[in-house]
């Protein structure tokens, strides 16, 4: 199964742990078929502070992938033809979508199969395909190509494509 990396501020981690929130709504979509794996990385919000989460019973500072969920449908919104669908399953009011996505598409990704860690994992132990020179152009330009897997180092601004992982 393919994955990606979503960053999330720690509240809507909590609702998407606690079965309140079924939708993440995003400006875009990844080009993969569904369903796809999703690792959840909390951001450091709150300048960094600790969150208490009553899901995990624990106290979490943020900065870490703290658990995953499927993806088995990516719903595109048209002219806000699933604005009251996002505002119900994605808890954002009708206003907040159109402050966050202005006219433009919103994209809802359908969560399934929340799965928390039993300990929160580092950005390090995943890894994203980037794409590496190896020719160039005599204007130093590059032509050619190569991928290769590469740790995580900074945590993704929306979302980034990554290696699936062994959870145990």
């Amino acid at each position: 199964m393919k994955a990606v990396m979503l960053s999330l501020r720690p509240q809507w981690c909590e609702k998407i742990f606690n079965g309140s929130k079924s939708i993440e709504v995003r400006k875009s979509r990844p080009s993969i078929p569904t369903p796809f794996k999703v690792y959840v990385y909390q951001t450091k919000h709150n300048g960094g502070k600790a969150i208490v989460s009553e899901v995990l019973n624990s106290v979490y500072s943020g900065g870490k992938v703290i658990g995953s969920f499927v993806c088995d449908d990516v719903i595109t919104d048209f002219r806000g033809e699933h604005s009251d669908d996002f505002a119900k399953y994605a808890l954002l009011s009708l206003d907040e979508q159109k402050k966050y996505g202005g006219n433009k598409l919103l994209y809802g990704w359908h969560i399934t199969e929340p799965t928390l860690f039993e300990k929160p994992r580092g950005l390090g132990e995943f890894k994203h395909k980037i794409k590496v020179p190896w020719a160039w152009q005599e204007n130093g330009k590059a032509i050619g190509y190569f991928y290769k897997w590469q740790p995580i180092t900074r945590a993704p601004q929306s979302w980034v494509y990554c290696e699936t992982i062994d959870e145990k």
